[in-house]
């Protein structure tokens, strides 16, 4: 028996069903589910797939963070600010956009 997904139509499903959930989490708690991004220097494939995401996140109302760092930021500098966003209640997760330059220290 062959059996056809079709991506698009579950896709779609898939965010009718986060989009309800979140819709519960924000009357249950007050706030919208927050995704942090972090995206170090200009690749334009991560550029891409991070603006990807903060489009998803829009269809299914998480409000996204978008911290865009230089090129030439410092592992310390990174770290930084991981741990600011970590110390933010109002962030309820963060992507690290990877590739990371070479010279920082995954």
């Amino acid at each position: 028996m062959t059996v056809i997904l079709d991506g698009k139509t579950l896709a779609r499903e898939m965010e009718a069903k986060l989009k309800g959930k979140v819709e519960a989490y924000i009357s249950k708690y007050g706030q919208a589910p927050t995704l942090a991004t972090i995206l170090v220097g200009e690749d334009p494939s991560s550029v891409t797939y991070v603006q990807m995401k903060r489009s998803a996140c829009e269809r299914v109302g998480i409000t996204s963070i978008k911290e865009t760092l230089p090129f030439e930021t410092s592992t310390e500098e990174l770290l930084a600010v991981i741990d600011k966003l970590n110390q933010d209640d109002m962030v309820h997760g963060i992507l690290l956009q990877h590739p990371v330059p070479s010279h920082i220290d995954e």
